[in-house]
């Protein structure tokens, strides 16, 4: 499931929960425990009217173990919920867009290696069953 397809957090949320075992029986459970509020809370959130807080966003990124660039763009989709007036929207969701694109550049998935010492090419090539 991915992530930058949504463009509600909560969507996001509810289709995460569902995949996992048992329907994702005891997730928001686990959820509340994980941000340190009540279930009833948590129920809230993702079943009403009420949002999470800038840092529960990052929170239950952790939680749910996202990359730094999937952190970015779920609290990203928290703001745009919580904002209150359309230019606020407007920039957020232009951020929004610029997250998407990324996401979708293989260069900002990839790590950086960087070249073997003379010391590890030796040993590399030195034994045939490492080629």
């Amino acid at each position: 499931m991915n992530l930058f397809e949504f463009q509600n957090y909560k969507k996001y949320v509810k289709n995460r929960i569902q995949s996992l075992g048992k329907s994702g029986h005891g997730q928001l459970k686990k959820i509340a425990d994980h941000l340190n509020i009540g279930s009833v809370n948590v129920s809230q959130i993702f079943n009403a009217e009420r949002h999470l807080t800038v840092e529960q966003a990052c929170d239950v990124a952790e939680f749910f173990g996202f990359t730094v660039l999937e952190t970015k763009y779920f609290v990203s989709l928290v703001e745009f919920e919580r904002a209150g007036s359309f230019k606020l929207k407007t920039l957020i969701n232009q951020r929004l867009e610029e997250l998407r694109n990324q996401s979708k550049d293989l260069k900002s998935k990839l790590t950086v290696t960087t070249d073997l010492t003379e010391e590890m090419k030796t040993f590399f090539y030195s034994h045939w069953y490492y080629s």
